[in-house]
């Protein structure tokens, strides 16, 4: 049954292992195997009994809920550093949408942004130099919870940004039934560029995302 394992390994994915995340484990890959050999022993299909269990256990938020005890000022130095290389990308992608006119402004956006983070990674590097590392709890489960509403808002706002554009740019040939003309590979540019700007807000997301991977590596003395 080892796909039962595989499963249980990945919904502990991004918990750090202790004694209490193996505890867990072997609890909840117990409880899986067991109502496997029930089904099958009902006359199931040992690959459907797998399948059946699986579907039963899809998230262990709400049993893994807990609280870990991290360093939160050298935690925030390396969000930064990774925020600050996220914008960083960003703004070199950007570059060529110049020619666009939303692409200068999504630059100004940009360079804005770094230079406001740039100052918050001084501000915690001197902070550093003069305080402790600032120990506080953080709830993993709800910092997970908080990334993934924020990946999903970040989809609804892409989907918009995308309608946006097509409306503006072929809603009236849509509509009155005319071809879609580009007249050359400038025009063409533009029209790209106008769909890739958004993806640049990409930022926001992985940013959240790249919050609970380092997670782990700034825990200090276990949970809480």
């Amino acid at each position: 049954m080892s796909n039962l394992k595989q499963h249980v390994d990945n919904l502990f994915r991004g918990y750090r292992e202790t004694a209490q995340v193996r505890d867990m484990k072997e609890e909840i890959l117990g409880n899986l195997e067991a109502k496997t050999a029930d089904l099958i022993a009902q006359g199931w299909d040992e690959e459907d009994a797998k399948h059946h269990a699986v579907a039963s256990i899809t998230s262990i938020d709400g049993l893994m809920d807990e609280e870990v005890k991290i360093a939160m000022k050298p935690f925030l130095l390396d969000l930064t550093q990774w925020t600050l290389i996220f914008l960083l990308l960003a703004w070199i992608i950007a570059i060529p949408s110049r020619a666009v006119g939303a692409g200068v402004l999504a630059q100004l956006v940009i360079m804005i942004s770094l230079i406001c983070v740039g100052c918050w990674y001084v501000i915690l590097l001197l902070l550093m130099r003069h305080n402790s590392d600032g120990l506080r709890l953080v709830h993993r489960g709800k910092l997970t919870r908080i990334v993934r509403v924020v990946w999903g808002l970040w989809i609804v706002f892409l989907l918009i940004c995308w309608l946006d554009v097509t409306g503006m740019l072929f809603a009236s040939n849509i509509w009155f039934g005319r071809p879609i003309e580009i007249s050359g590979p400038y025009q063409f540019a533009v029209i790209v560029y106008q769909y890739i700007l958004p993806l640049l807000s990409l930022i926001v997301p992985l940013s959240a995302r790249t919050a609970l991977r380092i997670l782990p590596r700034h825990e200090r003395g276990g949970m809480a």
